[in-house]
């Protein structure tokens, strides 16, 4: 499919030569983030020491991943996978945002985090897709969340660079999208079928490595370090072969690829004998390396303390229809938000707001009027579990949470 989307915001002049490299579930490539100078700031300490496998940081919803296996140190983000509309082209990087802004204190529609990324296109349009390194700094501004691009536009940068910074954003607790060739297999058929650059988009969730884990931005890579990620559909792992039946458990999601491993040319990745993703092997600018960090809400102020949000269903049912402008009938969903990272004895205020546009950036007390909820408590240990909210499927909830004494 051919996905020609110019926007002003991310591309300007460089649309035309990338429009080619685009596709699948959403494709893309290029980038003008300037993250591949990104400095150190981590925490030097270590975050696996030793054969137990942890999950950073804070409050784990249930079916969040374990940690990839294979290696002597190994985390996790908890960053539950969920199950993708496939109608319009795939709404697979519309999912992928809404796990992260799930890890942040959000949740979105597919519908509207699609229409994040596009304002005022139709959803059956290609060039309404979410897509990495095209529109996804629009769509995480219109989010209200944060965002750093790899820069993959220089032909100096290399595939095995661009995994370390992957796995340097995680390592520090950021949920990173990135794109990913699909085996695209068919007896007889082209070898080279696909697009360069990428065909799906996925958020990454774990790495394992065999040398002990680090936070910190500026990462080494190793070719057997492991990362894992969510397919967001679970219709490509052998304990889910029938995309037709009910959305699988976590599990069926999740898919894991040494560094070196990983990295294929586009026939190598449609190879029969290939597994069912890959990773473009960088070699010019026909298939650059696309991804984005996403690294928490937007606060100019900085008052904010974190909130993660988890939900009782994993997928909106019905899904969209091929074709449609409207969005599905809705869903009941349960939502139940833990605020964390709290002083004891300080008095917090919680805010529920029922559309993006509704929330602000910073001064969250004084903007009280635009929350649709208030939830207020003192703290009594360091997080805090709110009462569940009710929503449909359809409705945007997001949550900020401030100190009383916060702007």
């Amino acid at each position: 499919m051919n996905k020609k989307i110019a926007s002003a915001y991310t591309l300007s002049l460089l649309a035309t030569v990338l429009a080619a490299t685009l596709g699948g579930c959403g494709g893309g490539s290029g980038g003008s983030g300037n993250a591949s100078t990104a400095p150190d700031t981590g925490n030097q300490t270590q975050v696996s020491t030793s054969l137990v496998p942890i999950i950073l940081p804070g409050p784990v919803p249930a079916d969040s991943p374990p940690p990839p296996t294979g290696g002597s140190y190994a985390m996790s983000l908890a960053i539950p996978p969920r199950h993708q509309w496939n109608a319009n082209y795939g709404y697979c990087g519309e999912t992928a945002f809404i796990s992260a802004g799930l890890y942040y204190g959000q949740y979105v529609s597919q519908y509207t985090a699609r229409a994040a990324a596009t304002p005022g296109l139709s959803q059956n349009d290609v060039n309404s897709q979410l897509l990495v390194s095209v529109n996804d700094l629009t769509a995480a501004a219109n989010m209200h969340l944060n965002a750093v691009e790899w820069n993959g536009l220089s032909n100096a940068t290399t595939t095995s660079q661009y995994l370390a910074w992957i796995k340097g954003y995680v390592l520090a607790g950021y949920p990173v999208i990135m794109g990913i060739y699909v085996n695209q297999y068919q007896p007889g058929g082209n070898p080279a079928t696909g697009f360069s650059s990428y065909d799906h988009i996925v958020p990454v969730n774990g790495i394992a490595s065999s040398h002990p884990l680090v936070p910190g931005l500026n990462q080494t890579y190793y070719a057997d370090d492991i990362l894992q990620f969510s397919d967001n559909s679970g219709t490509n792992n052998a304990n889910y072969p029938n995309q037709f039946t009910a959305p699988p458990v976590a599990a069926a999601y999740l898919f894991q690829y040494g560094f070196d491993k990983f990295q294929m040319t586009r026939t190598q990745a449609n190879a029969q004998a290939a597994p069912p993703y890959s990773l473009a092997l960088h070699s010019s600018s026909n298939n650059i390396n696309s991804a984005v960090a996403i690294t928490g809400v937007i606060d100019i102020n900085r008052e904010t303390v974190p909130v993660r949000l988890a939900t009782d269903l994993n997928y909106e049912n019905p899904a969209m229809s091929k074709g449609a402008n409207t969005p599905p009938m809705a869903a009941p969903l349960t939502l139940t938000a833990t605020v964390y990272g709290l002083s004891v004895g300080v008095k917090y205020n919680v805010y529920q707001y029922d559309s993006l546009a509704a929330i602000p950036n910073s001064s969250f007390n004084a903007n009280a009027a635009s929350a649709t909820q208030t939830f207020s408590f003192t703290a009594t240990d360091s997080t805090y579990v709110l009462p569940q909210v009710k929503i449909m499927s359809n409705q945007t909830a997001a949550f900020r949470a401030v100190p009383a004494s916060a702007r």
